[in-house]
């Protein structure tokens, strides 16, 4: 008995601690290090049939990604057009904070994905793509048209009984975009909404389960109660004979 109250005090004490553990964690906060990661960026990408077309004509699209560290600098050069043009033409570095740069040719109505390791300390995405229609019209505001940014996520544990701290580490970005007539569409990860049908699928199969089993036992209880009738019915004429 003594051991048993002992079991189930550790018990207790065990399970206080992880309740206490995850509420007193620290607010989380962007990771220190942002190690190289390979195959860490997956851009999955479509275009329309009159992707970027000028004159009634679709043409190819030139399009750079920048990876960088920090994202001031590539903020300021997508707010005109010369920037742009620079940053497409160059897809180079234009200051530290450029770690890498990898330039694409997207056709017409095509289906693809390009998978890039991570390079170390680079926290932000950069996309700029040289469609015809902004880049000769001064007029037109490309930031958030045919220039993109995306933040690489990163994943917050919280660890340590007594005094725990947030642990954020970088995780893998997946983007879909679609390159369209005339600027760029991003579509949300879709690995997480995969994830999501599938745990919805899950459900609805185990419910679907229960209610056959549900029904399974309403179909054997009424058997059982008209077995139950029966053998009453046969008793009381049974009875009624004396």
């Amino acid at each position: 008995m003594v051991k048993k109250i002992i079991t189930i005090t550790c018990l207790i004490f065990f399970i206080t601690q992880c309740v206490m553990s995850c509420k007193n964690c620290p607010v989380p906060q962007p990771p220190i290090k942002w190690p190289h990661s390979k195959d860490s960026i997956n851009i999955q990408f479509e275009s329309d049939y009159r992707l970027n077309e000028y004159d009634n004509s679709a043409q190819a699209l030139n399009v750079c990604i920048y990876q960088l560290s920090d994202i001031n600098s590539f903020k300021q050069k997508i707010q005109d057009i010369e920037g742009v043009k620079e940053l497409i033409r160059k897809c180079s570095g234009f200051d530290n904070t450029v770690r890498y740069t990898q330039r694409e040719v997207i056709e017409p109505s095509k289906k693809g994905v390009i998978v890039m390791d991570r390079q170390k300390d680079v926290q932000y995405i950069g996309i700029v793509s040289a469609y015809t229609k902004h880049l000769s019209n001064p007029n037109l505001s490309p930031e958030d048209r045919i220039a993109k940014i995306f933040q690489i996520p990163w994943m917050v544990r919280c660890e340590g009984w007594f005094n725990p701290v947030s642990i954020s580490t970088p995780t893998v970005l997946n983007k879909k975009i679609y390159f369209g007539k005339e600027h760029i569409v991003t579509i949300m990860d879709s690995p997480r909404q995969h994830n999501d049908m599938n745990s919805l699928k899950d459900v609805s199969n185990s419910t679907q389960e229960q209610l056959e089993k549900g029904q399974d036992a309403i179909q054997s209880g009424e058997e059982s109660y008209k077995k139950g009738q029966d053998t009453y019915n046969n008793y009381k004429d049974f009875i009624d004979q004396y």
